[in-house]
C-alpha cells in the first residue's frame, strides 16, 4: 500500500546550508541530499532564506513526484548511538606492526590505532574539501561549440564568436 503525501510531507530531512562564494553570486545554497544536490536546492542571502527556499520547494516537489507516481526518498536514519567499540579483522603480519610502532611509541595498542585512524580520516576530509574548492572550471571562451543551422550546416566559426561574445 502507497504511503499518504501528507506522510512524505512531514518526514525531515537534513538541510545542508553552505555559503557561495562572490565569484558564484554570493549567499547561500541550502540542499537536501537525499534528493540530489541539484534536484532540491534553495538559494538566499542569509541561511535562514535558503533554507525557507529548499523546504517550499522540497514540498512542491514531493507533491508532484506523488502525482506522478515517482518513488520519493526518505531521509536517511541516522545511528542512535555509538559505543566507541568495534571488531576488526586484521592480517596477523598487520597486527604485529601495529603492536611493534605502539611499543615504539610508548602507547597502547588501541592509543595507537585511534591515532592512525583519525589522522588519516582528518587526511581524506581535508583531501575532499580541496577536490571540491579545485573542480576544474572551464572558460567559455574554450568550449568547443558546434552550432549547426536548420539545414544542418555548421555556422562559421565568426557567428559563433558573436554568439559567445554577446551572451
Amino acid at each position: 500500500m502507497r504511503k499518504s503525501l501528507e506522510y512524505y510531507l512531514n518526514l525531515k530531512y537534513k538541510v545542508i546550508i553552505e555559503e557561495l562564494l562572490e565569484d558564484d553570486g554570493g549567499g547561500f545554497e541550502a540542499y537536501i541530499k537525499e534528493f540530489g544536490r541539484y534536484t532540491c536546492n534553495g538559494y538566499g542571502e542569509t541561511p535562514e532564506e535558503a533554507y525557507q527556499d529548499v523546504v517550499d520547494y522540497k514540498e512542491d516537489l514531493i507533491e508532484r513526484w506523488y502525482k506522478e507516481g515517482k518513488t520519493i526518498p526518505e531521509p536517511e536514519k541516522e545511528e542512535i548511538s555509538f559505543t566507541g567499540k568495534f571488531t576488526l579483522r586484521v592480517p596477523v603480519e598487520l597486527h604485529a606492526e601495529l603492536s611493534k610502532c605502539a611499543k615504539e611509541n610508548d602507547i597502547s595498542f588501541n592509543q595507537y590505532c585511534t591515532y592512525l585512524l583519525s589522522k588519516n580520516l582528518t587526511y581524506f576530509q581535508m583531501l575532499s574539501e580541496i577536490k571540491k574548492a579545485h573542480a576544474p572550471v572551464v572558460p567559455i571562451n574554450d568550449m568547443k561549440i558546434n552550432i549547426e543551422s536548420n539545414d544542418n550546416k555548421s555556422v562559421n566559426e565568426d557567428y559563433q564568436e558573436d554568439i559567445l561574445t554577446s551572451a
